[in-house]
């Protein structure tokens, strides 16, 4: 397998390890077994903290994009994501992770990454993973700051892999901004949330957004690189997002200072 990686304009990169080349449309649709992936080892997270330059201060949002292309469909795409302190993560414009990450742990140090299969969203031909990070700043009883904003992305392909790094795109979110005094209650370490929808970047999640005009991420060391140190998986399972669903309306009723009351059943 050819592995061609995108930063704004697409560049090719060659895969050294041995997978066999695509040859054609049948060839770039071929689907490898599960058997071949669990041949496979895993390999070790070696991404770069990426973040956005001189943005470290609280209550900061970042956007980062990575495109890439693929000549078939690798046989894994196991992506181990950290980040200080929350994230969401979109393949080809379609969110897969929804408010990923957990506080700082499982020390004072250390940092947890996420586990997620991306293998199913992504397509043999071009590709694009955009990410919006929040970093907070702000310890608090249940969470420990590092002092320092970062995302990590290893996306582990099977005998290659998609990283972190100076090649991803990274913006300060301009729609996001500091909404100032009160804070949060000291037990919960974020901030409230003010958006601007006006100075939204249209589509950046999408394949076909153009960010050729977005500075490069800035790379912040590889794990076990200090202020996030070592790394573990999470222990427990990320939020799961069934989407909106339909009610069956029982009835409706009058309520209180003229309201209508109504009562559903949820499916």
């Amino acid at each position: 397998m050819r592995v061609a990686l995108a930063a704004g304009a697409l560049a090719a990169l060659a895969c050294s390890r041995g997978l066999p080349a695509a040859r054609g449309p049948a060839d770039a649709a071929t689907v490898p077994s599960a058997a071949d992936a669990a041949a496979l080892p895993p390999l070790p997270i070696e991404a770069q903290w990426i973040w956005v330059p001189g943005a470290d201060a609280p209550d900061t949002w970042a956007a980062f994009r990575r495109g890439f292309v693929l000549d078939q469909l690798p046989p894994r795409a196991s992506a181990r994501i950290a980040v200080d302190s929350k994230y969401w993560l979109w393949v080809n414009g379609k969110l897969v992770v929804r408010e990923g990450g957990l506080n700082r742990g499982p020390d004072r140090s250390g940092t947890f990454h996420d586990t997620v299969d991306l293998r199913p969203h992504l397509v043999a031909g071009r590709n694009v993973i955009a990410v919006l990070a929040w970093y907070w700043g702000r310890s608090a009883r249940n969470h420990a700051s590092s002092g320092k904003g970062g995302l990590l992305v290893d996306v582990d392909l099977g005998r290659e892999a998609l990283r972190s790094d100076g090649e991803w795109r990274a913006i300060k979110h301009p729609s996001f901004g500091p909404t100032g005094a009160p804070l949060p209650a000291g037990l919960l370490p974020g901030h409230n949330v003010r958006f601007d929808a006006r100075r939204e970047p249209l589509g950046w999640t999408e394949l076909g957004f153009d960010d050729a005009g977005w500075p490069a991420a800035e790379a912040r060391g590889a794990p076990p690189a200090a202020p996030w140190n070592q790394l573990a998986p999470r222990p427990v399972p990320p939020w799961k997002d069934f989407g909106l669903r339909d009610y069956l309306a029982r009835r409706e009723r009058p309520g209180d200072g003229g309201a209508t009351v109504v009562e559903g059943r949820l499916p």
